[in-house]
């Protein structure tokens, strides 16, 4: 957290954005083993930290995408709207402070894990949230995946 932090604020300060990260200047390359973040500044591609280097691999091979599972608004900015990263999750600034929802609902994730942990069946819990079974089981799996040691790395 602490690395996202320092590059937040690094690209705060670039870009006198308030969300750097929700523009669509950002983007990811594609590799084997990771994914690094790269950020369009004027005419200049850096990466999210206070150095603004680019990678040699980006520098040969442009291996850059931008996320297709984001929607971004038609101001200046291009400032994302809503982000879908898995199919049934949703996070939009506008609905629930920004929290993970379920796609078409105002429902969020952290909610229906916190039931699960505190001892509701899924079952239970689509009950009383007038949610279907795949629903609770898509809001269960976000929740543990971003809790999960891969994740954390």
């Amino acid at each position: 957290m602490d690395r996202i932090r320092r590059a937040h604020d690094f690209l705060r300060g670039e870009t006198g954005l308030r969300y750097p990260f929700a523009s669509r200047r950002f983007w990811v390359e594609a590799q084997d083993t990771s994914r690094h973040v790269y950020a369009e500044l004027d005419d200049l591609v850096v990466t999210a930290n206070k150095y603004g280097q680019m990678t040699f691999t980006q520098l040969l091979y442009g291996e850059i995408e931008y996320p297709d599972d984001m929607e971004f608004d038609d101001s200046e900015h291009k400032l994302a709207q809503s982000w879908t990263p898995v199919s049934g999750i949703t996070i939009n600034p506008l609905v629930q402070s920004g929290a993970a929802c379920l796609t078409g609902t105002r429902t969020p994730t952290n909610a229906l894990y916190g039931c699960y942990v505190g001892g509701d069946s899924p079952a239970s819990i689509a009950c009383a949230y007038e949610l279907t079974d795949h629903q609770v089981e898509t809001a269960l799996s976000w929740e543990g995946s971003l809790l999960s040691p891969s994740r954390l790395a």
